[in-house]
């Protein structure tokens, strides 16, 4: 069967599948050779205080990997708009509306509810309802986010130089916020959990509409 003869849902969850697999290796790595958690998080801390240059290069991916993929889907609207592609649009405010709705609303309930410290804030407890940013570890914000707005593209595209190309900056993104002792690996995970799964609602909602206007073509497979 060639790639183009798969048929389109078992495509789409290959490449769902493969966007995701990066990360989701590059986790468990960590702990088999670093350890339990907080063997994991003392090793990073020591790491970006004694390498300024790489901790730069972290700082830098985990505060704009998010706004850029902003940036794209606006650039995907405009584009939708000018061209008249009602589906293009229909999925850029779907995701808009779901990425809102689990990503921000729903992540944000959950930080404050399980009030987990961050690694970095030393605390020795965690701390249940805590409205400061120093107990919202779990789960991790900014992975959520940036799966959310990689998998509906990644869904929708079909195309594995972008799927390859996204499931790589997922990785980085989820690395970077355990290398800068923001989180644990379990916050991480679950951020990829929340935000694979409102990626994944973004693709289906979107799916369940008209879909005869007219919509980018990438190779599928």
């Amino acid at each position: 069967m060639r790639a183009s003869d798969t048929p389109a849902p078992l495509a789409a969850a290959l490449h769902g599948l493969a966007a995701s697999a990066p990360l989701l290796l590059v986790l468990p790595l960590l702990l088999a050779t670093l350890g339990p958690e907080s063997d994991v998080m003392w090793f990073f801390r020591l790491h970006k205080n004694d390498n300024p240059d790489l901790r730069q290069v972290m700082y830098t991916i985990t505060d704009w990997a998010n706004m850029g993929m902003y940036v794209i889907w606006a650039v995907l609207l405009v584009k939708g708009l000018k061209s008249g592609d009602k589906s293009l649009v229909r999925l850029v405010i779907t995701f808009a509306v779901i990425q809102f709705t689990i990503n921000f609303l729903v992540v944000t309930g959950v930080k404050i509810a399980i009030g987990r410290a961050r690694p970095a804030s030393l605390e020795t407890f965690d701390s249940l309802f805590s409205f400061s940013p120093r107990f919202h570890s779990f789960p991790s914000g900014h992975t959520a986010e940036f799966a959310g707005s990689i998998m509906p593209l990644v869904l929708w595209r079909r195309d594995w130089r972008v799927t390859l190309a996204l499931g790589a900056a997922l990785a980085v993104v989820g690395f970077s916020r355990i290398y800068l002792h923001q989180h644990y690996p379990t916050d991480v995970f679950f951020g990829w959990v929340f935000g694979a799964f409102a990626g994944s609602a973004t693709f289906a909602f979107w799916r369940r509409g008209p879909q005869d206007d007219p919509k980018p073509q990438g190779k599928h497979g």
